[in-house]
């Protein structure tokens, strides 16, 4: 947004910013993301303490679910095993569609409680993980042309 290279911008765990105008905001969960086949898939919901006793697939840094996550780890005492970072989650959902790894995503991104691509997503229950918002923002001041507009709409009845 601030580079002007998008109109809108849709992010989870936003940071408050002077410069930025929160048009919608929806809550959110952050859900644990596995193969339809892994051992904790017959939970309907999961513990971390359940999630770190396998390889763990984390959004990088530059994603908001990482920074509850981070936040997580360092106030617990579990100790997790990452194997992977990345800033796309269609190569996390890909590593984990193969193997034991968990990964982690926002709810509005994963098929909880079914199976979409041989990967399936469950809640996960603690009191450290409240529901965070998924913000759509755009730069304050800036005017939306018309397409921006129409998406917005659409995105406001889709959320």
């Amino acid at each position: 947004l601030r580079a002007f290279e998008a109109d809108l911008g849709l992010v989870y765990n936003v940071q408050p910013a002077g410069d930025l105008t929160l048009l919608m905001q929806v809550e959110q969960r952050l859900c644990a993301v596995m193969a339809d086949g892994h051992p904790l898939a017959a939970q309907v919901s999961v513990k971390m303490r359940d999630c770190v006793r396998f390889p763990l697939a984390l959004p990088d840094p530059s994603l908001g679910g990482r920074a509850i996550l981070d936040g997580f780890f360092a106030r617990s005492s579990l100790q997790p095993n990452v194997v992977l970072e990345s800033n796309s989650f269609e190569m996390l959902r890909n590593y984990v569609r193969g193997n034991d790894a968990i990964s982690f995503q926002v709810q509005v991104g994963t098929p909880l409680a079914r199976v979409q691509d041989g990967v399936t997503a469950r809640a996960i229950e603690e009191r450290a993980f409240p529901r965070q918002p998924l913000t759509l923002a755009q730069l304050k001041g800036r005017h939306l042309p018309q397409p921006a507009v129409r998406f917005l709409a659409s995105l406001r009845d889709a959320l």
